[in-house]
This record gives structure tokens, C-alpha cells and sequence, in this order.
């Protein structure tokens, strides 16, 4: 739809993901602890922990999204749109802030699979989503099949059906692979240890998360006041450098249970040696990525943009991808073993 639209959607897009990270909070405590009574053999107390974080997000998520829809134009105002973004940015936010506690749910059913080891069946959700979510965008932006043309509205309203149908996926997954039934019950019996237990984990490890975001939505919001052209720029080489994030973020993940699993059993030694491997498998393949991107930055800024001072521009700025990916992978495997051993107030303190 054009540099303006890609912009403009790419800074809304950002208060939904800073929600959403506020969201993870509870599915990255929930996760750790329930791996611990895993280890443990405890499946009754896992059980009990998957009950409370849900409760908690259903909530969670209800507010966000009534605040979200309510004040989207004044979010987008803190963020010093440049005015000819703001009619891409403003329904944008509206439809996709305000069925957030789709995400909440997704967030937390997904940490609790994952935690059980259930990584495919994730996977498979999410691919099946994503898939739904880019057919429906070609339909709805675009009018195909003789509906009308919806341009940003049909993308956004594309990621709430898909998110809707990943949530009822969840659903079914968690009842079927862990006998795990959602009790109506949850959304006002809690289990104050259970949620102290959470937070314990949850809230360093958001707290984290939002210093790394909120730090970006900074750096958006100068770069904002430079122009349509440079948060154009940023916006597609943000979307280049999520390819190489993806590779350690998932080795971080993974890492992640694996420790947790060892630190509830006790086996600390073997622990360790885990996150060595993941670092040396994690860092080399971020190289091995990075190096590819690099080589390759014109003709993928090319797959967005036919403006020239955007893809010159856009291929330089990858260029710092060489040095910072790799440290970033170090990061992201250190942070998620440490949160698995119910550290997570140092990278907290780093961050």
C-alpha cells in the first residue's frame, strides 16, 4: 500500500507488541515454574499454576484492550506520529489493541504447552495462523473475490481472526494432549503462593523485556520526528533484523525449558553444560544468518520499496547486524537459562 502505510502500521504495531510484552510476564513465570514441578514429578501443582496464570491474563487482557481501544489516537500522539501516517496508524491500533486479550490467552496456553514439551504442536499453531492471517490479507487489503478493498483495516482485521482461531487451537491442544480444562472458576479463585510464585518469575522477566522495548519505542519516536521517508526505512530493516532475532530467540526458548526441567530434578552440572551447547550452536547460527541478510540487503529492501534512498540507506544500517546479533544471542541464551533457574531479577538489572 505504499512507504506511508508500512510506516504508519509499524508504529502502531509497536504499542501492541509493548502490551504484549506487559502480557508475557505472566506466560514466561508460568512457564518457568510449572517446568520445576515437572522435574519434580508434581503434575497436580503444574496444574494449579496453569489455572492461576490464565485467570490472570483473562483480566489482564480485558483491561488493555478497553484501554487500548478507548485511547489509541493519544498513544499514537506520545509517539510523535508525523500527521500523513496517522490515518493508516489509528484504526490499525483500535481493532488490533482492542481484541488484545486474544493475545493474553494465546500467550499463556502456548507457555503452558511449551512447558510440557508440547514445542511442535506451538509451532503448528502458529504456522496455521500466520498462514490464515497472510490469505485473509491478501483478501481484505486488496478486495479480492469481489469484497471491497480494506486496505490496513482488512490486515488488521485479518490478525484478529487468525488470533481467534490460534485461541480456539489452544484450547483444544491443552485438553487434549494435557487433560487440561479451563475452569470458569479461575477467573476469581486464586492461589496466593502459586501467584507469588509467578510473579516472582514474571515480573523481572517482563521487566526486562519492557526496558529493551520501551527503550525502542524511544528511539521510534525520534526517529518519528525525522520523517515519513527514514521511519520507513527503520520499519523495513526492523523487519529484516526479526529473521536473524527468530534463530536465538528460539534457541533461548528451548534452552530454556531444557534448564528448567534440569533445575527442578536437581541436576545443575548437566544444567550448565546445556547452556554452553545452546551458546555455541545459538551464536554460530546467528553468524552464519547475519552474514546472509548482509550480503543480500538490497535485493530484500527491494521486496518492499522501490525508493532508492531507502533500500541505500536500509542495507547500511544491516550492516551493524554483524556485530549485534551475535551479542544478542549470547543475551537472549543467558537470560533464559538464568530465568530457568529462578534467577530473573539480574538481566532484569542489566537491562
Amino acid at each position: 500500500l505504499g512507504d506511508d502505510a508500512a510506516a504508519g502500521v509499524s508504529v502502531a504495531n509497536q504499542i501492541v507488541v509493548f502490551f504484549i510484552v506487559l502480557f508475557s510476564f505472566i506466560g514466561l513465570g508460568c512457564s518457568v515454574v510449572i517446568t520445576h514441578y515437572l522435574g519434580a514429578q508434581d503434575r497436580q501443582g503444574a496444574e494449579q499454576v496453569a489455572h492461576n496464570a490464565l485467570g490472570i491474563n483473562v483480566w489482564l487482557g480485558l483491561f488493555i484492550s478497553i484501554l487500548t481501544l478507548f485511547f489509541s489516537e493519544q498513544m499514537l500522539g506520545l509517539m510523535h506520529l508525523p500527521p500523513a501516517l496517522l490515518p493508516y496508524a489509528r484504526p490499525f491500533l483500535a481493532l488490533m489493541g482492542g481484541t488484545l486479550f486474544l493475545e493474553a490467552l494465546n500467550i499463556v496456553l502456548a507457555a503452558i504447552l511449551r512447558a510440557h514439551a508440547h514445542t511442535r504442536e506451538v509451532m503448528a499453531v502458529a504456522l496455521g495462523m500466520n498462514l490464515i492471517n497472510i490469505g485473509l490479507n491478501s483478501v481484505l487489503i486488496f478486495g479480492l473475490f469481489g469484497l471491497p478493498a480494506l486496505g490496513v483495516v482488512g490486515a488488521a482485521i485479518s490478525t484478529v481472526i487468525s488470533r481467534a482461531i490460534a485461541c480456539i487451537a489452544y484450547f483444544v491442544l491443552t485438553r487434549k494432549l494435557l487433560h487440561f480444562h479451563a475452569r470458569l472458576d479461575s477467573l476469581w479463585r486464586f492461589s496466593r503462593s502459586m501467584i507469588g510464585k509467578i510473579l516472582h518469575i514474571g515480573i523481572p522477566s517482563a521487566g526486562e523485556n519492557l526496558c529493551w522495548w520501551t527503550s525502542f519505542m524511544v528511539i521510534t519516536y525520534f526517529i518519528a520526528q525525522m520523517g515519513a521517508t527514514p521511519m520507513a526505512t527503520f520499519t523495513y530493516a526492523m523487519q529484516l533484523s526479526m529473521i536473524m532475532m527468530i534463530l536465538s530467540i528460539s534457541i533461548g526458548i528451548g534452552t530454556e525449558i531444557l534448564i528448567g526441567h534440569m533445575v527442578g530434578a536437581g541436576e545443575l552440572e548437566r544444567a550448565y553444560q546445556q547452556l554452553l551447547q545452546s551458546l555455541r550452536i545459538g551464536v554460530g547460527l546467528t553468524v552464519l544468518m547475519s552474514v546472509l541478510v548482509v550480503l543480500c540487503a538490497r535485493p530484500l529492501f527491494q521486496l518492499f520499496t522501490a525508493q532508492e534512498e531507502i533500500i541505500q540507506a536500509g542495507a547500511h544500517l544491516l550492516l551493524v547486524s554483524l556485530i549485534l546479533e551475535p551479542g544478542r544471542t549470547f543475551n537472549l541464551v543467558v537470560i533464559n537459562s538464568l530465568r530457568a533457574t529462578g534467577d530473573a531479577r539480574f538481566p532484569l538489572y542489566a537491562g
